[in-house]
């Protein structure tokens, strides 16, 4: 019994261990909430075809948070939300979630997409492609990363077609009622 509560104290004090924590994923039922927010206001604004991409995993080293012009949302301005710190953006984005997509992690999305007939995967956008449908606009987001007080987060997200894309790095902030809400944004890449 001794040895055992030794190496659980061992394993808790380890250096290496904590690290490694503070990259894991950390897909809880606000990362997918925040992402769910931000697709539930892309669905309802487009107009165009679109395909949700997945993926398993994917490197964001390039998103550097500390280095963007964020621009208020008109919730942002109403609720007077001031913008975004490089280094608390940058605590949260330690989390390795920004490197998952949302879709693929969370059941809830999959769904509403679903229900609104918004394809998603990896079979509906090999389909587009073997086609060349110009028309069609592929999005990956990212399962958001959420600070530890579990009141803002952050979501990556591009938006890609044939002719070229982009990507944006978003904030959110939780209200008292727990509902998600855009705040800032600021563009990351163009092709």
């Amino acid at each position: 019994m001794i040895g055992l509560l030794v190496l659980a104290l061992a394993l808790v004090a380890d250096p290496v261990r904590d690290e490694a924590s503070r990259k894991r994923i950390v897909p809880t039922q606000a990362a997918c909430e925040a992402s769910f927010a931000l697709i539930r206001s892309q669905v309802a604004m487009r107009g165009d075809p679109v395909i949700y991409s997945e993926w398993t995993e994917a490197d964001e080293r390039d998103f550097e948070p500390g280095n963007y012009q964020w621009s208020p949302t008109p919730y942002a301005k109403a609720h007077h939300l001031p913008v975004p710190s490089g280094p608390a953006i940058t605590r949260t984005h330690r989390l390795r979630n920004l490197w998952f997509s949302a879709v693929h992690r969370c059941p809830s999305i999959r769904r509403f997409l679903d229900r609104h007939h918004v394809a998603h995967g990896a079979d509906a956008v090999d389909r587009v492609l073997r086609r060349q449908d110009g028309k069609v606009t592929f999005i990956s987001i990212a399962l958001a990363a959420v600070d530890a007080s579990g009141h803002h987060a952050v979501v990556t997200f591009g938006s890609t077609g044939l002719h070229g894309g982009g990507g944006w790095a978003t904030t959110l902030v939780r209200d008292a009622r727990g509902r998600w809400h855009e705040a800032y944004s600021a563009p990351t890449w163009i092709t």
